[in-house]
């Protein structure tokens, strides 16, 4: 068995979406399983839209070749732990429940899993492809293995790397840009810009709090922290710290504020390279 991906039509990782065409074909011995038992094929994770009749030819060892050329959309587990500079792999699952594994299994490699041509997905390029075959088990009845059915199946996996920077920039570079706005009030003279002051702070701290709703417009739901979470919660904090600085800001000099800006400059080099860390494992 095995896929020819051709055309990505839809390629969206946030939202965990992937709809795609391609080629589906299976070689087997006729005397052994019919083509219509091997027709009933179906996906793991996702959803067959579209499915031709097969298009069948018989090999020099009287092999039938079976290919359908079939339109997919599948949802797959994916790890946003790192986003928004993530990689991930798209796994596509086939199994046919008409089958036991006494009957057929199926067998697979990479050199039957490829794509013709990688469209469609722009900031996303394959890197490298996975096949793994085996068997499904379904437990008809708890605590009875007895009540067992068994499937063959085959995991097709692709592993893809991003390769743009328009979700890191949209991210990380306005949280930037905030919290530098924040810090210059500690450059303003008290005595003469107080208010100019305090508003810099206060609106620093409005700013990333509402930048909070355009980031989560832009991540995927999961339950669990990524990376875009911990910058967004670093820069918050330390943007929070220069507020209220700003508050005491008649009562430290010069020298005390040099102390506190060379302190967020390290706290947030340290702790932005510490997260990093994590990603370049």
């Amino acid at each position: 068995v095995g896929i020819n991906i051709r055309d990505f039509f839809t390629f969206d990782v946030v939202k965990n979406e992937f709809i795609f065409t391609g080629i589906i074909w299976f070689e087997f011995d006729p005397s052994v399983v019919s083509l219509d038992a091997i027709s009933k094929f179906s996906l793991l994770r996702g959803e067959i839209i579209e499915r031709s009749e097969p298009n069948t030819r018989i090999t020099g060892g009287g092999r039938v070749i079976a290919q359908y050329d079939v339109r997919i959309k599948l949802t797959t587990p994916l790890d946003y732990q790192y986003f928004p500079i993530d990689d991930h792999k798209i796994a596509i699952g086939l199994t046919n429940t008409f089958l036991q594994p006494d009957e057929i299994i199926f067998v697979a490699n990479t050199r039957g899993f490829f794509a013709d041509q990688i469209v469609g997905q722009a900031g996303w390029r394959p890197v490298d492809f996975f096949v793994k075959t085996g068997i499904t088990e379904a437990l008809l009845k708890r605590d009875d293995r007895t009540r067992t059915i068994y499937h063959p199946a085959v995991l097709f996996t692709v592993h893809y790397e991003r390769t743009g920077s328009r979700y890191a920039l949209l991210i990380f570079l306005p949280l930037l840009l905030i919290f530098y706005l924040a810090l210059f009030s500690l450059s303003l003279d008290p005595a003469r810009y107080t208010g100019s002051i305090l508003s810099l702070g206060a609106g620093g701290v409005s700013a990333m709090l509402a930048y909070r709703f355009v980031i989560e417009s832009l991540s995927p739901a999961v339950g669990y922290f990524m990376l875009s979470d911990y910058f967004y919660f670093l820069f918050l904090v330390l943007t929070m710290i220069v507020f209220f600085v700003d508050i005491f800001a008649q009562r430290m000099n010069g020298k005390e504020k040099e102390i506190v800006v060379v302190l967020l400059h390290a706290v947030t080099l340290l702790v932005g390279v510490y997260l990093m860390g994590f990603w370049l494992q």
